[in-house]
């Protein structure tokens, strides 16, 4: 072949093959903007280059175009494991779920602020042994914040449990550690425990529930004419005309979602009607409401020193932690937060845990000084019971969070029925329509008759946070976190090693669990005792 310029024969093949050199330069020009256009598309890259390599290597067979070739598979293979990796980097650090840091908090305030903070006012009163005074409002303060510091650091570390063993919510977590480590147990009784205490704990939940809708419709009645209404006949009407069509018909939890926030609202206008109430002096001797029928007596002097500890009751110090402690409990939810957070090193799930404890612990010291500070030793276990119910400022609260209550009693109840179900082992295919109607009204029977004669919701919730929340926040956390922690391996010689960090907050776990166990024991026998006298 005849050309007017240098070339250069290649013997490629068993024949040869004519390559100009521009040709050739042209070519390197080529390989090296597509080496740019990898940089940029590396997954076109990925599926593309092969095929267009092939194709070129064919059209010239010549060596320079297979050292070419070469250069630029490695360039490649290169920008693909660059992107393989660093695809595997972003995974990684964009585990878990799309919630971010702001959402879960406002959605673990919410979890954890409920209608029980309402009973906190008549603990704080039980610190004081002759008289009430603002200086118990400083060893409220400190109890406050270490049994929400003790609740934080548990229901940090099962989300720990959860990253350790990819659990998906708390029944899992159980089952990967302890139920794993006891795999002689049979599988049925594996997880019995988990669905015995949370079941009681949410028969407690209802009956609290309960309590609170008799109260509330009873001054609702009676702010609207209805003098003799008795605190029974509301709450078998609440019962008949509310919650027993709601228990028994609703099939779909999606359907209370709206009400969820109407539940919120109802708190929170209720916190911002203690708060107006406790400066405006209504209650005050002259006040518009204060009560002649109260003889219990007050707050004492406001010459009292803050810092006097003489009138301290230690013992009213042990039921005010156990009402903390189930204020407090939200571990059971632990998992779903921590699975459903953005990136969730646990960095960013301390913060979500921090944040929500500490803002939760503000809304609960405010509600409990507001109200002791208007009623002092007169503050009632539930303390709406202890306003007018001519108020129409607190009339106005109890309607909104009577009702919100009312609408979104079917979300314990159903996790209580549910929890009789997996109790009994009952198999889904016996679970028809009829027999879960039959088990509601018997189940929310049961509650009633036990409302109607438990008349002290803060009682029903300082023995559920000493017996039921004590297990769920601290027990439970500490023998999965521990069981998780048998099956790392430690690192003896490096103290600085995750290893060594997880075997200090089990035996850290191990000694705060102790301590609650033996606060919630003393505080359920001292509120026993008080509550039968």
């Amino acid at each position: 072949m005849n050309v007017s310029w240098k070339s250069r024969q290649i013997p490629t093949c068993g024949e040869t093959k004519t390559l100009a050199s521009p040709g050739r330069h042209l070519f390197y020009v080529i390989v090296a903007l597509l080496c740019l256009r990898v940089e940029r598309t590396s997954a076109f890259v990925h599926k593309q280059s092969r095929r267009t390599i092939r194709r070129d290597s064919k059209r010239f067979h010549c060596h320079s175009t297979v050292s070419s070739y070469k250069f630029y598979s490695k360039r490649v293979q290169f920008t693909t494991a660059h992107f393989r990796a660093s695809a595997s980097d972003d995974q990684t650090n964009k585990s878990g779920g799309t919630a971010s840091v702001p959402n879960l908090v406002i959605s673990l305030v919410k979890s954890i602020v409920g209608a029980g903070v309402l009973a906190l006012p008549a603990s704080i009163a039980g610190l004081g042994q002759i008289e009430a005074s603002a200086g118990l409002l400083l060893p409220a303060t400190v109890i406050l914040i270490a049994i929400g510091a003790i609740n934080a650091y548990f229901f940090r570390l099962v989300g720990r449990v959860c990253r350790m063993t990819g659990a998906t919510s708390y029944q899992d977590a159980w089952d990967k550690t302890v139920a794993l480590e006891n795999s002689n147990i049979e599988s049925s009784s594996k997880s019995s425990l988990i669905a015995i205490v949370v079941t009681l704990k949410t028969v407690l939940s209802c009956l609290a529930f309960s309590i609170i809708l008799a109260d509330s419709f009873q001054s609702i009645a009676v702010a609207s004419g209805f003098q003799d209404a008795t605190r029974g006949q509301a709450l078998m009407a609440v019962t008949t005309m509310i919650l027993l069509p709601l228990c028994t018909f609703l099939k779909d939890l999606k359907a209370l979602t709206p009400f969820s926030f109407l539940g919120l609202l109802g708190v929170g206008a209720t916190i911002v009607s203690m708060i107006y109430r406790c400066f405006d002096g209504s209650y005050r001797d002259g006040g518009a409401f204060a009560l002649s029928t109260q003889t219990q007596p007050l707050l004492a002097s406001t010459e009292n020193n803050l810092l006097s500890f003489d009138n301290f009751n230690a013992f009213g110090g042990l039921v005010l932690a156990c009402t903390l402690a189930t204020a407090f409990v939200a571990h059971y939810n632990a998992p779903r937060f921590y699975n459903e957070l953005e990136n969730n090193t646990e960095g960013r799930f301390d913060s979500v845990v921090s944040w929500s404890y500490m803002i939760s612990g503000t809304i609960f010291m405010i509600v409990a000084a507001s109200g002791f500070l208007t009623f002092g030793l007169a503050s009632s276990g539930f303390i709406l019971n202890s306003y007018s119910p001519f108020d129409p400022l607190i009339t106005f609260s109890r309607v909104a969070l009577a009702f919100s209550i009312a609408l979104t009693y079917p979300l314990p109840f159903f996790g209580l029925r549910d929890g009789v179900l997996d109790i009994l082992q009952i198999p889904q295919d016996q679970r028809s329509d009829s027999y879960i109607t039959i088990l509601s009204i018997g189940l929310l029977l049961g509650v009633t008759l036990a409302a109607y004669f438990v008349k002290d919701v803060a009682l029903v919730l300082s023995v559920g946070g000493g017996t039921f929340s004590t297990a769920i926040s601290s027990v439970i956390p500490t023998l999965m976190f521990r069981s998780a922690v048998k099956h790392q391996d430690w690192k003896k010689n490096d103290n600085t090693s995750p290893e060594s960090q997880n075997a200090f907050d089990a035996q850290l776990s191990n000694v705060l669990m102790w301590i609650c166990v033996a606060i919630g024991a003393s505080g359920v026998a001292i509120a026993l005792q008080n509550g039968f006298r």
